[in-house]
């Protein structure tokens, strides 16, 4: 690719990143949906300031390349490793709450 001399218009290259984006987004909701009822430990590393949301990581998810665990309702300080029940998911991201 790199020896080629036609290169695709700034439009077009945007079009293609999108279409790239969506697609990814779409495949992303589908495997973060499938963990729904799985029971898995998470790695729990605070408040997202931005967000206003405890998150934290399960075993398979790596800092700033995967998603997180959003918390729902758990009370569990940094530092800390609780068992949790995935209950629901974002595109990226995974919502787990205590085992009931």
């Amino acid at each position: 690719a790199a020896s080629l001399k036609a290169r695709p218009s700034a439009t077009v290259a945007r079009g293609r990143l999108e279409r790239l984006m969506t697609a990814q987004r779409e495949i992303s909701a589908e495997l973060t949906l499938a963990k729904t009822g799985l029971i898995t430990d998470v790695l729990v590393e605070g408040l997202d300031p931005e967000e206003n949301l405890v998150t934290g990581r399960a075993p398979w998810q790596a800092p700033e390349v995967d998603g997180c665990v959003i918390l729902d309702g758990v009370e569990a300080g940094p530092g800390q490793i609780v068992r949790l029940e995935i209950t629901g998911a974002t595109d990226y991201d995974l919502i787990a709450s205590s085992i009931e």
